[in-house]
Parts: C-alpha cells; structure tokens; sequence
C-alpha cells in the first residue's frame, strides 16, 4: 500500500511540474481617453503603436496571435518581439478583411525550440494602428485577438482561456488639444 501511495505521489507531483500555457493576451496602453476607456487614436493620422501582451504566466512552443480591426481604423507594421531569443522563426502578414471598408487584419507568429517561458506582461507583439487625418473625434471600433474573419489566437495550438478585446478610440490631434487647454484661461466670463 505504501509503494502505491509513493507512485501515486510521484506522479501528481510529475502532472503538477509540467507548466500550463498563460491565460491569454491582452493589450497594453488602455487608459480613459475623455471618450471611454481605450486606446486612443489621434485624428490626424499619426500612427499609434499598440502592444500584444501576454495575460499570466506558462510555457510555449509557439503562438499564432491573430488581430483585426474595422474601417476607419487600420493596422500597420506588425512585428513579433523576440522575448529574449526564443522564437526561432517569428513572422508577420497583413490583410486587408475582405474589402478595405470591412477592415483590417494581421497575423503575428512565433514558433520556439521547445517549452518557452512567457511571463504575464511580456509583450509578444507590436503593430501600428491610424485613422484618415480628420475622422471625428469619438469615432470608434474593436480591437480583438478573437477575430470574426479567422478565429481566435492560441498558444501552439491550444486554445487560451482568454481572448483580449479594447476599444480603440479617436481622440484629438495632440497639438489641437492643447492648444485648446491653453486658450481656457484667456475665455473671459460674460457680465450680465
């Protein structure tokens, strides 16, 4: 009886040593833009930078992050981060969805040698995304890993339990807003 309680431990204590894959992804720089909480896109065309991280702490073989947007914004630029030299082949594309009104895609891969430390917060990719100069200010879309147009993004080929979705929001060409916060002090009060 004992031998087959000291089996038994061994090989819990063997399935609990092998690392789990990270929750998921998420999306890093979401603040309160005036207009909701997001990331802000400014609405003269300036490109933002936008990261991928990962969401908890595992191990992988690789990622196939997909993410997508809807017109006006759009995705350029696409890059996997190398996080400290374990992917081996990382990769981008871009697509357009469908038609370029409907929106825009990018996929971003990175197969490893083995069983790769991720860590939560890493960033695992960077993409740039904008606006045509003048789109209203308040305008918004999604930003999603969980993609109508291909699925959602996995860790090697298993499913993450989590998905990230931010709202990407247009906001005020930065000069324009503070010009405007500079001039309040100079808007005098009405005498009845």
């Amino acid at each position: 009886m004992t031998r087959v309680l000291s089996i038994a431990a061994v090989l819990v204590a063997a399935s609990m040593a092998v690392a789990a894959e990270p929750a998921g992804f998420g999306f890093a720089g979401v603040v309160d833009t005036g207009f909701g909480l997001g990331i802000p896109v400014p609405n003269d065309g300036t490109p933002v930078e936008v990261t991928l991280i990962a969401v908890g702490d595992g191990v992988v073989g690789g990622m196939q992050a997909y993410v997508e947007t809807s017109a006006p914004f759009s995705i350029t630029d696409p890059a996997v981060e190398n996080i400290g030299g374990m992917w081996n082949n990382p990769g981008s594309s871009l697509a357009a969805v469908a038609d370029a009104q409907l929106g825009y895609f990018a996929t971003l891969w990175a197969f490893g040698s083995g069983n790769n430390a991720v860590a939560d917060g890493d960033i695992l990719a960077k993409f740039n995304v904008s606006v045509p100069a003048g789109t209203p200010v308040g305008t918004t879309a999604s930003l999603t890993t969980d993609t109508p147009s291909y699925g959602p993004s996995t860790w090697d080929s298993a499913l993450p339990t989590g998905q990230a979705t931010v709202s990407l929001i247009v906001v005020p060409e930065p000069v324009s807003a503070l010009l405007l916060l500079a001039g309040l002090p100079l808007v005098r009060r009405r005498r009845a």
